[in-house]
Formats: C-alpha cells, sequence, structure tokens
C-alpha cells in the first residue's frame, strides 16, 4: 500500500497486455477485479498505488469486448468511492464509461432488448452528474460531453431509431494528435470571404438619433431638445453644440452663438436640482499684479510697549547640576567651558 511505485506498475501493466495478445483476455478480467476494489486505492497518495487503477479504467474502456459483465463493471465505476481518486484518473474513468455503455447498448440491439438500454441510458445520466462539478476542468468537460452525447441517444432510442453503431464509430478510429500549425494547412474554400458579415446586420433598437418628442424637466420647468450626442452642455465654459459626425465639415461656432450657448448652459443649470449652485470670484488678476499695486507705505506701523522684559530665567541649578551629573563625569577642561557658557547665558544680549 504504501509503494511510490504505481505508475511504473501501471506503465507494466498497458506495455504487458497491449503488446502480449494472448494474456489481454485475462488482464482485461484482473483490471475489473481492481476497479471492483476501488475503495482500497482511493486513500492513497499521488503516485501511489492507486495509479494501477488509470491502467485498469483505460484497459477495460479500449478492451471492453473481453469483459465477462459489462453492466457490473459500469456500476464499479460510478461509485462514490471514485471521487477519492486523483483528478487524472477520473478522467479515464469517465472515458471508459461511455465506451462501455455503446458496448452494452450495442449487444442490446443485437438481442433486441430496447426496454434494458433505455434503463440503462437513464441510470448512466443520473450518474455522470457526480463529475460534472469536479473542480478539475479536464473531468468536468470529459463528463459534459458525455452527459449532452447520452442525453442525444435517449432521444433517439426513444423515437426507435438505433444509436449504437453510430455511437460506437466516434472510438473506431485512432485520435491522432494534431499538430500546432496544421490549421494554416488548411485552405479557404472558394467563394469564402472571411471579411464579409456571414449574416446581415440588424438595426440597433437603441439610436442616437431618435427623439421621443417628450421634453425633459427639472424642477417643472422643460429643457430644450438635443438631438445629438454631442450635444451635452455643462463640460467648460466653451461648451457648445457641436453637429453631428455626418459628411458636412466642421464649422467654427460664432461669438454670439459661444455666448447664447453659455446663457443656455446658465438658465439649465439653475433648474437642475443636481447642479451645484455657486459663484465664482470675479477679479482675475494675478497675485504679482495685486502685490505690485499694493504700496509699502501704506501698511500701518504701531509701536509695542511691555512692561515685563523680554528675557527667560533661567531654570534652578539644582536641576541642571542633577541633569548635567547624569551625563557622566567630566574633566576640569569641561567644567570650565560649561561655566563660561552659564556666565554667558546669564549676561544675555
Amino acid at each position: 500500500e504504501n509503494t511510490k511505485e504505481g505508475r511504473r506498475l501501471a506503465n507494466q501493466m498497458l506495455d504487458v497486455s497491449i503488446r502480449v495478445k494472448a494474456v489481454r483476455p485475462f488482464a482485461v478480467r484482473q483490471m475489473s477485479v481492481l476497479i471492483e476494489n476501488l475503495e482500497k486505492f482511493s486513500k492513497s497518495e499521488r503516485d501511489g498505488i492507486c495509479e494501477v487503477i488509470s491502467a485498469a479504467g483505460w484497459l477495460v474502456g479500449e478492451f471492453h469486448e473481453h469483459l465477462e459483465d459489462k453492466e457490473k463493471v459500469l456500476r464499479d465505476i460510478f461509485s462514490p468511492k471514485v471521487l477519492d481518486l486523483p483528478p487524472h484518473i477520473q478522467t479515464i474513468l469517465v472515458q471508459a464509461s461511455i465506451k462501455i455503455y455503446g458496448s452494452i447498448i450495442t449487444d442490446n440491439e443485437t438481442l433486441g432488448a430496447d426496454e434494458d438500454s433505455k434503463a440503462l441510458g437513464e441510470f448512466y445520466l443520473s450518474k455522470i452528474t457526480m463529475f460534472t462539478d469536479s473542480n478539475d476542468l479536464e473531468v468536468q468537460e470529459r463528463s459534459c460531453c458525455a452527459l449532452q452525447l447520452v442525453k442525444c441517444l435517449v432521444k433517439l432510442q426513444a423515437k426507435g431509431a438505433g444509436v449504437a453503431a453510430e455511437l460506437m464509430d466516434l472510438f473506431a478510429e485512432d485520435l491522432n494528435p494534431v499538430a500546432p500549425k496544421a490549421q494554416r494547412k488548411v485552405q479557404v474554400p472558394e467563394g469564402l470571404d472571411l471579411d464579409v458579415w456571414i449574416y446581415p446586420q440588424k438595426a440597433s433598437k437603441y439610436s442616437d438619433d431618435e427623439d421621443d418628442g417628450n421634453p425633459v424637466t427639472f424642477g417643472g420647468n422643460s429643457l430644450p431638445q438635443q438631438s445629438t450626442f454631442s450635444s451635452m452642455q455643462g463640460f467648460g465654459s466653451e461648451s457648445v453644440a457641436y453637429p453631428q459626425a455626418t459628411g458636412v465639415s466642421y464649422q467654427e461656432p460664432t461669438h454670439e452663438e459661444i455666448q447664447n450657448a453659455r446663457e443656455q448652459r446658465e438658465s439649465q443649470n439653475k433648474t437642475n436640482p443636481y447642479y451645484l449652485q455657486g459663484s465664482l470670484p470675479t477679479n482675475k488678476t494675478s497675485t504679482v499684479e495685486r502685490k505690485q499695486e499694493m504700496n509699502i507705505s501704506d501698511i500701518p506701523v504701531s509701536s509695542l510697549t511691555l512692561d515685563v522684559p523680554l528675557r527667560v530665567d533661567k531654570p534652578s541649578g539644582k536641576k541642571g547640576k542633577k541633569k548635567g551629573g547624569k551625563k557622566g563625569k567630566k574633566g576640569k577642561k569641561g567644567r570650565r567651558v560649561e561655566e563660561e557658557e552659564e556666565e554667558e547665558e546669564d549676561l544675555g544680549p
């Protein structure tokens, strides 16, 4: 159980089963036993013994004709314990389930057991949803594809159509990888212009040129309507109604048009309850000009008389000595310098 060689064991199981055809039926039957005991592998770590389930799922799906009880293997794949396996193993089991399902309905159509095929389809649809909500993108994509595919098959079976052959044709040929640059080699069919719309564009029901004729009101007063999007007012002091983007060339508005637009904007702002009213300073002279106009001799000067002299007394000497003692011991030279500084402070300016 604690082995870390699960991936190597899975590769060896695949190698022997694919290369040696004589042991393939026996190997597939033994792989079905492993899937029957999924609960013993679901708690193992990644790259542990659970990796053999990936080989078992691939073999029972690819060589399903060697299974003795296909429906039992399909039910074992949909065991709740499978959700404890790593996502890459779940993707293999989902792919194997659709192959086994196709093999079963092929046998039922040969035997004429259509009711069994319908019941199996309902069972498959009820169980595959456990993978559609997976957090892994690959598991989610494969399970959703299988879900929609089986839904279509069930609808066709309800109409009495045979669908087993078409389903098995999906897995009849090898799915080879596609080169990244393969699309460049595909030539464009004749008569196909990729720059032309395949379907004509429909006119939008929302147009900027449409006007319902109802005036917009603010505070009970109706406002004039504008027919163009670019005629919005209130953006800047020189905002005017610009012409619509048509073939007509733009003409610079005259001074009268600008003045009329400004007055119209101001009247709209007065009746607009959402516009913050305010006044701007009318004096547009700069600060430098105002300073030049000011005469220094015009500044009033008054004398200041104080009864108390502007002198700050020095704190008491005890605190000073105590504070100085904390700084540490000093020599004679340092004491003289401090005494001279204290004398200068006592004399004052």
